[in-house]
C-alpha cells in the first residue's frame, strides 16, 4: 500500500479531508472518520513531489497545534521518507538550521505530541525501519503497531559500527520482536499492512474523542458459560490459572484487545466491553513466570493504568497475584522503585476502579491489584479467593520450633482460605460467586461511562 492507500483503509469512503497538498511535502495530514467520529491523521508521503523546505514543516507543525484546540484522537502513519529509499545516508534538509531549533522546528512536533499525550489519544502504525527524528514521534503515542519486518533505532547500523565498534543485526538494534518482548515499545506486530491499520482503527474504537467526554459504547455481544465459568478456577493455588481465558467468559464476544501482549506477559493488560461498556483489565498470568511481578510488569501496568486514568476508563483487576519477584537480578533492575512507580499509579489515578481476588492475594500483590489500602472504589473476592500476608514459599521458611508463631501461622492460614472472613471484619466488601461476577462487572462499569473522571494526565512513558 503507498500512503494514500493506507489512509482510505483505515478512514470511512468519502470522509477524508486533506489540509496540505499529497504532492507538496513529506507528510500528509488531514483527518478522516472512524466508526462515525473524527480523527486525525499523519503520514509519511511517498508521492515523487515533495519539499523538504522549512516552510512546509511548518505546516506540518501549525496542523498538529490546531489539534490542541480542536481535539480529537490522533493517527500517525509512518513509513520511511522518500528521499531516504535510495540515500546511502539520510539526506541533509535544506533550512537544516530551523528545522533544528526553530520554534517550529522538529521540536515543536515532539513538544506537541507531549501536549496532546492524555488530551486525545495517539496511535502509531510503522511500516518500515524507521531511525533518528522519526523515532520519538512513534514513542510519543499511547499505543504502537509495527511490521513486522519494520523497526526503530535512533542510530542506523552503520553509525553503530562507526560509533560503537559494534555490529549487531537489525534484529537485535531495533526490530520488530526486540522491541514487542524486551524494550515493550510497542503493542501488535503484523505481517501486512492491513493488519496494523486494523488494529489502529480498533484501539481507537475504546478511546473517547478527548479525554472527559464519554465513552464509545455498542451493542453487547455475550453468550453465557456459567458452566465453563465453575471450571475456570482451580482450587489448588498452585495449578496454572488461564486468566486469558477467564476474561474472554467474562467480557463481552471478540471484546478483550490486549496491549503489549509479547511485553512482561506475566500481566495482563488490555481494554474489553461489558455489556458494550468498556473497561480497562488487568490481570495475573500464572502461565508464564507463576504471575509473579517483575520491573517490567510494574512498568506495564503502571502506563497502562495513567492511559485509563487520562481517559477515564474504569479499571477492573483480576487478581491473582503471588506478590514480587526477589534477589539480586530484580534488586538491581530496580523492583522497589518500579513497584513504587505502580502504587503512585493506582493511588494517584482518578478513574473508578474495582479490585477482585480471584485466587491468590499474596503480600503486597493485594497491593499491585488495587485492593486493600489502595482505596479502590469496589473491593471484593471470589469464593476461591486466598489472602495472605505470606506466600508457601514464605511460609515454609518459618520457625518450626516457635509455638507461638506456628500458632499464628495456623490462624493465619485457616483464614487466608476463608475469604468470608474478611468480609466479617470488613476488610473486603463481598463475596461473589463465579456465575455473578460479570454482573458485579457490569453494575460497577454503569456509571462509569460518562469520562467525568479521567485526569486529563499525560500517559506514563514506561
Amino acid at each position: 500500500m503507498n500512503s494514500t492507500e493506507r489512509i482510505d483503509y483505515i478512514f470511512e469512503a468519502g470522509s477524508v479531508t486533506y489540509r496540505n497538498s499529497p504532492q507538496e511535502s513529506n507528510f500528509l495530514f488531514g483527518y478522516g472518520s472512524i466508526g462515525k467520529r473524527k480523527v486525525y491523521f499523519v503520514a509519511t508521503n511517498d508521492g515523487k513531489n515533495f519539499s523538504n523546505t522549512f516552510a512546509k514543516f511548518k505546516e506540518f507543525t501549525v496542523f498538529l497545534e490546531s489539534i490542541l484546540s480542536d481535539p480529537a484522537p490522533l493517527i500517525l502513519l509512518l513509513d520511511i521518507l522518500p528521499a531516504h529509499h535510495t540515500a546511502q545516508r539520510s539526506p541533509v534538509p535544506e533550512d537544516p538550521d530551523r528545522l533544528l531549533a526553530d520554534r517550529y522546528g522538529v521540536g515543536r512536533w515532539y513538544h506537541l505530541q507531549a501536549r496532546l499525550s492524555g488530551r486525545v489519544p495517539q496511535v502509531c502504525a510503522v511500516f518500515a525501519r524507521m531511525g533518528a527524528t522519526l523515532t520519538f514521534p512513534i514513542a510519543l503515542c499511547d499505543a504502537v503497531a509495527m511490521l513486522s519486518d519494520a523497526g526503530m533505532s535512533i542510530g542506523r547500523s552503520d553509525v553503530v559500527e562507526k560509533m560503537m565498534g559494534e555490529k549487531p543485526p537489525y534484529e537485535k538494534l531495533g526490530g520488530a520482536g526486540m522491541h514487542a518482548e524486551k524494550s515493550g515499545s510497542i503493542d501488535f506486530i503484523g505481517k501486512r499492512d492491513e493488519d496494523i491499520l486494523l488494529w489502529a482503527q480498533r484501539y481507537i474504537e475504546y478511546l473517547p474523542l478527548e479525554s472527559g467526554r464519554p465513552l464509545p459504547s455498542c451493542q453487547a455481544k455475550h453468550v453465557q458459560r456459567n458452566l465453563e465459568l465453575e471450571k475456570a478456577v482451580p482450587a489448588n493455588a498452585n495449578v496454572m490459572l488461564d486468566m486469558d481465558r477467564l476474561i474472554r467468559l467474562l467480557s463481552d464476544e471478540e471484546s478483550f484487545f490486549e496491549l503489549r501482549q509479547d511485553f512482561a506477559r506475566e500481566i495482563i493488560t488490555g481494554f474489553a466491553r461489558f455489556d458494550g461498556k468498556v473497561a480497562g483489565v488487568i490481570g495475573n498470568r500464572s502461565a508464564v513466570r507463576g504471575g509473579i511481578l517483575f520491573p517490567e510488569s510494574c512498568q506495564k501496568a503502571a502506563r497502562f493504568i495513567s492511559i485509563c486514568d487520562a481517559f477515564g476508563i474504569p479499571l477492573v483487576f483480576l487478581a491473582d497475584a503471588p506478590g514480587f519477584m526477589v534477589g539480586s537480578q530484580v534488586e538491581s533492575a530496580g523492583i522497589i522503585k518500579s513497584a513504587a512507580l505502580l502504587f503512585s499509579a493506582i493511588s494517584n489515578a482518578a478513574t473508578a476502579r474495582l479490585s477482585v481476588i480471584v485466587r491468590r492475594g499474596y503480600t503486597a500483590g493485594v497491593y499491585a491489584m488495587a485492593g486493600g489500602g489502595m482505596e479502590p472504589d469496589r473491593f471484593i473476592a471470589l469464593p476461591t479467593a486466598i489472602i495472605s500476608i505470606y506466600g508457601e514459599v514464605v511460609a515454609s521458611r518459618l520457625d518450626p520450633d516457635n509455638a507461638k508463631e506456628r500458632e499464628n501461622l495456623k490462624k493465619m492460614l485457616e483464614t487466608a482460605t476463608n475469604p468470608g472472613a474478611f468480609v466479617e471484619q470488613g476488610l473486603i466488601e463481598a463475596i461473589v460467586p463465579m456465575e455473578d461476577l460479570r454482573r458485579e462487572i457490569i453494575a460497577f462499569l454503569a456509571p462509569n461511562q460518562d469520562g467525568k473522571r479521567a485526569s486529563k494526565r499525560p500517559v506514563l512513558l514506561v
